[in-house]
Protein backbone atom coordinates (compact mmCIF):
# COMPACT_ATOMS: atom_id res chain seq x y z
CA UNK A 1 0.00 0.00 0.00
CA UNK A 2 1.40 3.33 -0.46
CA UNK A 3 2.19 5.81 2.16
CA UNK A 4 -0.61 8.77 2.59
CA UNK A 5 0.77 12.02 1.49
CA UNK A 6 0.63 14.98 4.07
CA UNK A 7 1.40 18.47 3.97
CA UNK A 8 1.93 18.61 7.85
CA UNK A 9 2.45 16.58 11.27
CA UNK A 10 -0.59 17.29 13.02
CA UNK A 11 -2.28 15.72 10.39
CA UNK A 12 -1.29 12.05 12.15
CA UNK A 13 0.58 13.06 15.65
CA UNK A 14 -3.04 12.25 17.44
CA UNK A 15 -2.28 8.38 16.36
CA UNK A 16 0.83 8.87 18.40
CA UNK A 17 1.94 8.85 22.09
CA UNK A 18 6.11 8.84 21.12
CA UNK A 19 7.93 9.87 18.18
CA UNK A 20 11.67 9.10 17.14
CA UNK A 21 13.04 11.45 14.92
CA UNK A 22 16.09 11.57 12.72
CA UNK A 23 18.44 14.63 12.72
CA UNK A 24 20.23 15.44 9.99
CA UNK A 25 17.68 15.66 6.95
CA UNK A 26 14.95 16.09 8.97
CA UNK A 27 15.48 18.85 11.55
CA UNK A 28 19.16 20.33 10.88
CA UNK A 29 21.52 19.90 7.74
CA UNK A 30 24.24 19.87 9.51
CA UNK A 31 24.87 23.79 9.51
CA UNK A 32 21.80 24.81 11.14
CA UNK A 33 18.48 23.88 12.50
CA UNK A 34 15.20 23.92 10.02
CA UNK A 35 12.50 26.54 11.29
CA UNK A 36 9.59 24.69 10.85
CA UNK A 37 10.98 21.44 12.15
CA UNK A 38 12.05 23.18 15.34
CA UNK A 39 8.71 24.81 15.65
CA UNK A 40 7.18 21.34 14.94
CA UNK A 41 9.19 19.99 17.56
CA UNK A 42 8.05 22.24 20.56
CA UNK A 43 3.85 22.25 19.71
CA UNK A 44 4.78 18.41 19.72
CA UNK A 45 5.87 18.37 23.37
CA UNK A 46 2.95 21.38 23.77
CA UNK A 47 0.67 18.63 22.99
CA UNK A 48 2.03 16.53 25.59
CA UNK A 49 3.84 14.08 23.10
CA UNK A 50 7.51 12.78 24.03
CA UNK A 51 10.37 13.57 21.25
CA UNK A 52 13.24 11.13 21.54
CA UNK A 53 16.19 12.07 18.55
CA UNK A 54 17.98 9.41 17.08
CA UNK A 55 20.84 10.19 15.46
CA UNK A 56 23.57 8.55 13.11
CA UNK A 57 25.80 10.75 14.30
CA UNK A 58 29.14 9.20 16.09
CA UNK A 59 29.52 10.95 19.04
CA UNK A 60 27.94 10.34 22.40
CA UNK A 61 24.59 11.99 23.17
CA UNK A 62 25.91 14.14 25.57
CA UNK A 63 28.19 15.83 23.34
CA UNK A 64 25.41 16.30 20.47
CA UNK A 65 23.61 18.02 22.96
CA UNK A 66 25.86 20.76 22.92
CA UNK A 67 25.90 20.42 19.07
CA UNK A 68 22.21 20.93 19.11
CA UNK A 69 22.21 24.18 20.93
CA UNK A 70 24.73 25.63 18.13
CA UNK A 71 22.25 24.89 15.59
CA UNK A 72 19.69 26.62 16.90
CA UNK A 73 18.21 22.90 18.37
CA UNK A 74 17.19 24.34 22.01
CA UNK A 75 16.32 21.71 24.73
CA UNK A 76 12.84 22.32 24.96
CA UNK A 77 12.69 20.65 21.38
CA UNK A 78 13.18 17.38 22.85
CA UNK A 79 13.04 15.32 25.72
CA UNK A 80 15.90 13.09 25.23
CA UNK A 81 18.33 11.55 22.35
CA UNK A 82 20.19 8.56 21.32
CA UNK A 83 23.24 8.30 18.90
CA UNK A 84 24.81 5.42 17.02
CA UNK A 85 27.75 6.66 18.92
CA UNK A 86 26.02 5.99 22.26
CA UNK A 87 25.11 2.16 20.86
CA UNK A 88 29.01 1.64 20.02
CA UNK A 89 29.67 2.71 23.51
CA UNK A 90 27.55 0.18 25.10
CA UNK A 91 28.64 -2.59 22.50
CA UNK A 92 32.29 -2.09 23.23
CA UNK A 93 32.11 -1.88 26.76
CA UNK A 94 29.67 -4.42 27.64
CA UNK A 95 30.81 -6.77 24.91
CA UNK A 96 27.63 -8.67 25.73
CA UNK A 97 27.29 -10.62 22.12
CA UNK A 98 29.95 -13.83 21.19
CA UNK A 99 31.17 -11.15 18.41
CA UNK A 100 32.58 -8.17 19.96
CA UNK A 101 33.37 -10.62 22.78
CA UNK A 102 36.00 -12.27 20.90
CA UNK A 103 38.26 -9.60 20.28
CA UNK A 104 40.93 -7.14 22.17
CA UNK A 105 40.72 -3.96 23.26
CA UNK A 106 43.17 -2.07 20.78
CA UNK A 107 41.85 -0.31 17.87
CA UNK A 108 42.89 1.00 15.16
CA UNK A 109 40.71 3.90 14.08
CA UNK A 110 39.21 5.37 10.83
CA UNK A 111 37.91 8.61 11.53
CA UNK A 112 37.94 12.61 12.34
CA UNK A 113 40.14 13.89 15.41
CA UNK A 114 36.81 15.45 16.13
CA UNK A 115 35.17 12.27 17.43
CA UNK A 116 38.44 12.52 20.02
CA UNK A 117 35.14 12.10 23.22
CA UNK A 118 33.64 8.48 21.74
CA UNK A 119 37.59 7.43 21.80
CA UNK A 120 37.80 8.18 25.03
CA UNK A 121 34.52 6.48 26.46
CA UNK A 122 34.97 3.41 24.81
CA UNK A 123 37.20 0.64 26.66
CA UNK A 124 40.47 -0.06 25.21
CA UNK A 125 43.31 1.78 23.89
CA UNK A 126 44.14 3.18 19.95
CA UNK A 127 47.07 1.36 18.26
CA UNK A 128 48.51 0.98 15.34
CA UNK A 129 46.95 -1.28 12.45
CA UNK A 130 50.02 -4.01 12.86
CA UNK A 131 49.32 -4.07 16.76
CA UNK A 132 44.98 -3.31 16.57
CA UNK A 133 42.52 -6.19 17.65
CA UNK A 134 40.15 -4.45 15.72
CA UNK A 135 39.28 -1.47 13.60
CA UNK A 136 36.79 1.21 14.71
CA UNK A 137 35.51 3.61 12.15
CA UNK A 138 33.53 6.68 12.87
CA UNK A 139 33.92 8.36 8.99
CA UNK A 140 36.60 9.39 6.79
CA UNK A 141 39.78 11.71 7.61
CA UNK A 142 39.13 14.41 5.79
CA UNK A 143 35.39 15.00 4.93
CA UNK A 144 34.55 15.53 1.45
CA UNK A 145 38.13 15.11 -0.22
CA UNK A 146 38.46 10.98 1.12
CA UNK A 147 37.04 8.51 -0.96
CA UNK A 148 36.68 4.67 0.16
CA UNK A 149 39.51 4.22 -2.74
CA UNK A 150 42.05 5.38 -0.64
CA UNK A 151 41.94 3.02 2.06
CA UNK A 152 42.16 -0.50 0.15
CA UNK A 153 45.63 -1.03 0.66
CA UNK A 154 45.00 -0.37 4.30
CA UNK A 155 41.90 -2.82 4.59
CA UNK A 156 44.54 -5.61 2.43
CA UNK A 157 46.52 -5.59 5.68
CA UNK A 158 43.67 -5.78 7.96
CA UNK A 159 42.17 -8.68 6.26
CA UNK A 160 45.52 -10.28 5.79
CA UNK A 161 44.90 -9.83 9.74
CA UNK A 162 41.44 -11.24 9.97
CA UNK A 163 40.33 -7.82 12.03
CA UNK A 164 36.59 -7.32 12.39
CA UNK A 165 35.72 -3.82 12.07
CA UNK A 166 33.22 -1.67 14.44
CA UNK A 167 31.22 1.16 12.31
CA UNK A 168 30.12 3.87 14.49
CA UNK A 169 27.84 5.27 11.90
CA UNK A 170 26.23 2.80 8.98
CA UNK A 171 24.78 5.98 7.27
CA UNK A 172 26.64 5.83 3.57
CA UNK A 173 26.14 9.52 3.21
CA UNK A 174 24.40 12.91 4.89
CA UNK A 175 23.57 16.21 4.17
CA UNK A 176 26.10 18.66 5.00
CA UNK A 177 24.50 22.21 4.39
CA UNK A 178 23.81 22.05 1.02
CA UNK A 179 26.06 19.19 -0.31
CA UNK A 180 25.87 15.47 0.48
CA UNK A 181 28.88 14.11 2.34
CA UNK A 182 30.23 10.55 2.31
CA UNK A 183 29.31 8.70 6.25
CA UNK A 184 31.51 6.01 8.23
CA UNK A 185 28.86 3.41 6.65
CA UNK A 186 30.96 3.76 3.27
CA UNK A 187 34.16 3.13 5.07
CA UNK A 188 32.62 0.00 6.09
CA UNK A 189 31.08 -1.11 3.22
CA UNK A 190 34.13 -0.86 1.35
CA UNK A 191 36.25 -2.95 4.01
CA UNK A 192 33.27 -5.58 3.80
CA UNK A 193 32.92 -5.41 0.09
CA UNK A 194 36.89 -6.26 0.20
CA UNK A 195 35.85 -9.10 2.64
CA UNK A 196 36.23 -7.76 5.90
CA UNK A 197 33.94 -8.54 8.53
CA UNK A 198 31.59 -5.37 10.05
CA UNK A 199 29.33 -4.58 12.70
CA UNK A 200 27.09 -1.88 12.14
CA UNK A 201 26.00 0.02 15.41
CA UNK A 202 22.82 2.80 14.56
CA UNK A 203 19.96 2.18 12.54
CA UNK A 204 19.04 0.19 11.27
CA UNK A 205 20.07 -1.83 13.69
CA UNK A 206 18.40 -3.14 16.92
CA UNK A 207 20.55 -2.13 19.53
CA UNK A 208 19.80 1.89 19.05
CA UNK A 209 15.95 1.74 18.91
CA UNK A 210 16.16 -0.88 21.95
CA UNK A 211 18.16 1.95 23.76
CA UNK A 212 15.49 4.32 22.59
CA UNK A 213 12.69 2.39 24.03
CA UNK A 214 14.05 2.36 27.23
CA UNK A 215 14.16 5.76 27.70
CA UNK A 216 11.17 5.56 26.68
CA UNK A 217 10.22 3.81 29.58
CA UNK A 218 8.69 0.41 27.98
CA UNK A 219 6.04 2.37 25.20
CA UNK A 220 3.14 0.68 23.40
CA UNK A 221 5.12 0.14 20.13
CA UNK A 222 1.63 0.85 17.92
CA UNK A 223 2.21 4.56 19.39
CA UNK A 224 5.48 5.03 18.68
CA UNK A 225 6.64 6.94 15.32
CA UNK A 226 9.97 7.06 13.63
CA UNK A 227 10.23 9.91 11.92
CA UNK A 228 13.58 10.02 9.07
CA UNK A 229 14.13 11.07 5.64
CA UNK A 230 16.53 7.90 4.93
CA UNK A 231 14.57 4.96 3.60
CA UNK A 232 17.90 2.77 4.30
CA UNK A 233 18.48 3.83 7.78
CA UNK A 234 15.29 5.27 9.31
CA UNK A 235 12.52 3.55 7.61
CA UNK A 236 14.11 0.32 7.24
CA UNK A 237 15.23 0.48 11.09
CA UNK A 238 11.47 1.26 11.89
CA UNK A 239 9.89 -1.79 10.34
CA UNK A 240 12.70 -4.09 11.67
CA UNK A 241 11.43 -2.48 15.54
CA UNK A 242 7.83 -2.58 14.88
CA UNK A 243 6.99 0.68 14.35
CA UNK A 244 5.36 2.67 12.15
CA UNK A 245 7.52 5.47 10.20
CA UNK A 246 6.66 8.84 8.35
CA UNK A 247 9.99 9.78 5.63
CA UNK A 248 10.65 12.75 5.09
CA UNK A 249 11.07 13.32 1.39
CA UNK A 250 12.80 16.69 1.49
CA UNK A 251 16.54 15.22 2.67
CA UNK A 252 18.61 12.98 1.51
CA UNK A 253 16.34 11.36 -1.01
CA UNK A 254 15.32 15.62 -2.33
CA UNK A 255 16.82 14.62 -5.79
CA UNK A 256 15.37 11.78 -6.54
CA UNK A 257 12.17 12.96 -5.88
CA UNK A 258 12.25 16.45 -7.43
CA UNK A 259 12.48 18.26 -3.67
CA UNK A 260 15.99 19.86 -4.50
CA UNK A 261 14.37 23.30 -5.24
CA UNK A 262 12.09 23.61 -2.71
CA UNK A 263 9.03 22.15 -4.95
CA UNK A 264 6.24 19.98 -3.73
CA UNK A 265 6.54 16.44 -3.48
CA UNK A 266 5.75 14.54 -6.37
CA UNK A 267 3.43 11.47 -5.49
CA UNK A 268 4.71 8.86 -8.81
CA UNK A 269 8.16 10.19 -7.81
CA UNK A 270 7.70 9.03 -4.52
CA UNK A 271 6.05 5.83 -4.81
CA UNK A 272 8.94 4.30 -7.89
CA UNK A 273 11.22 5.53 -5.16
CA UNK A 274 10.22 3.73 -2.26
CA UNK A 275 8.86 0.10 -4.84
CA UNK A 276 12.48 0.68 -5.47
CA UNK A 277 13.50 0.41 -1.43
CA UNK A 278 10.78 -2.29 -0.64
CA UNK A 279 9.59 -0.88 2.42
CA UNK A 280 7.02 1.76 2.22
CA UNK A 281 6.38 4.13 5.37
CA UNK A 282 2.78 4.88 6.78
CA UNK A 283 3.29 8.22 5.88
CA UNK A 284 5.39 10.73 4.01
CA UNK A 285 5.69 14.38 3.34
CA UNK A 286 8.07 16.97 2.02
CA UNK A 287 9.44 18.48 4.79
CA UNK A 288 9.39 18.44 8.90
CA UNK A 289 6.57 21.09 9.74
CA UNK A 290 3.47 21.01 11.97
Amino acid sequence: MPPRLIAGLSEIADAYDALLVDLWGCVVDGVSAFPDAVACLRRLRAAGRTVIFVSNVPRPGAEVRERLESFGVAADCYDDLVTSGDATIEALNLRDDPWHAAFGERFYHIGAGRNERLLQAIRGSEAAIEAADYILTTGFRNRGTDTPEIYRDLFSTAIERRLPMVCANPDMASAHGETIVYRAGAVAQAYRDQGGDVRFHGKPYARIYRMAFERLGGPDLGRVLMIGDNLATDIQGARDAGIDALWIAGGLHAEEVGLADGAPLDAQSAARLLDDAGHAPEAAMARLTW
